[in-house]
């Protein structure tokens, strides 16, 4: 069965390279949408899934293909590039190609391919390489018939079995607050790539009063007014600004979660916890739905992995330490490593947290007019 809907797939790529040479990976998406809609139904084992064209929707960051399952966000993707590139990442050389490898690489279930060619991924580590069709078959000038016949000749397998493996992705469940905070930083490590760039198009072409700038100027004048006496440069402030986004933005998640126990969704903030009101106008001016819309896959993905997992992972146990006052320090080990040597982050008392937030507090207001 896979033979023939794989030679329907090469045929429909023919026919549109035929029609026009220079047609874009978005112009052959449709085609490979069409051949996962027909081969997953027929995978083992793999849940009900919806072939999602992303690449239809804003934000920056957003892969070409999700799948996803009914009434779940998206947790598995699918980034396609051109065939003149490679499928593997790893060999991408355009600057974009590379700053989006560096994000796809903070998904837990993904992969990349270039109609031709088929690679998975778990977060950064390569799962698995395999052809989807030999390329040949895929070339505008390659008769039908041949096409065909290499198609018999090559083993489907390995591709079938890299695919099923991506539509069994589940939620990123945390077994302990270790693990946790290494998943929170996977997400806060995607939000920050994201805001980065979506400042960078902002600064070149953007309107001026865009909510996210807004954002920003608040984050400057309120909080970082002088970046130099916490040991940052002030030369590049929005590499700051993306980090202090994606790490507040973290956290009030998280807090409002283990707080309620329920699940956060697009009124976080109203949930906060009364002791937490820097964090709550924090996470209200993150969050709303002109800056959201921005973020696209990171909220998205943030959102899932704070919902995932258990809140009693956070408690305290009997004779051991506090999962809550060394959290950061285990989130920052692999959300920045090296600030987290180079600024001494291992463990603040708690005492000291809550004096700091005390004392921010009443500068901090909400931008108003957004």
């Amino acid at each position: 069965m896979a033979t023939e809907q794989i030679k329907a797939y090469a045929k429909l790529i023919r026919d549109q390279r035929r029609a026009n040479p220079d047609i874009p990976e978005t112009g052959l998406a449709p085609a490979f949408q069409r051949l996962l809609a027909d081969l997953i139904p027929e995978l083992e084992a793999v849940p009900q899934l919806t072939v999602s064209p992303e690449y239809l929707n804003p934000g920056v960051g957003r892969p070409d293909v999700a799948l996803i399952r009914p009434g779940q966000p998206a947790r598995a993707f699918i980034e396609l590039k051109a065939l003149s590139k490679p499928g593997d990442p790893s060999r991408w050389r355009d600057a974009h190609d590379k700053r989006q490898y560096e994000r796809l690489q903070e998904l837990s279930h993904w992969s990349a391919s270039n109609f031709s060619e088929f690679c998975l991924f778990h977060w950064d580590r390569p799962f698995g390489r395999a052809a989807i069709v030999p390329e040949a078959a895929l070339h505008p000038f390659c008769e039908d018939a041949a096409a065909d016949r290499l198609i018999e000749h090559h083993d489907s397998g390995p591709f079938l079995e890299l695919l099923t493996l991506l539509c069994r992705a589940d939620a990123p469940a945390a077994r302990n607050a270790e693990n946790l905070a290494a998943l929170m930083a996977h997400s806060a490590r995607l939000v920050r790539g994201i805001v980065q760039e979506r400042l960078a198009e902002l600064n070149d072409q953007g309107p001026a009063d865009h909510p996210l700038l807004q954002v920003r100027a608040t984050f400057r004048d309120v909080l970082y007014a002088h970046p130099e006496a916490g040991g940052y440069s002030a030369k590049d402030f929005d590499t700051l600004f993306s980090a202090a986004f994606a790490q507040t933005l973290a956290f009030g998640l998280l807090l409002v979660r283990e707080a309620t126990g329920a699940a956060v969704g697009d009124n976080a903030h109203e949930h906060m916890p009364d002791e937490h009101p820097l964090m709550q106008n924090a996470l209200y001016v993150l969050t709303l739905p002109q800056v959201a819309a921005d973020l696209g896959i990171g909220l998205t993905v943030m959102r899932d992995t704070v919902n995932s997992f258990a809140p009693e992972i956070l408690a305290q146990r009997p004779g051991g330490r506090d999962p809550i006052l060394y959290f950061y320090e285990d989130f920052l080990a692999t959300f920045d490593p090296a600030a987290r040597e180079r600024y001494g982050v291992y463990y603040t008392p708690l005492e000291v947290v809550r004096y700091m937030t005390g004392a921010l507090d009443p500068s901090f207001k909400p931008v108003g007019g957004l």
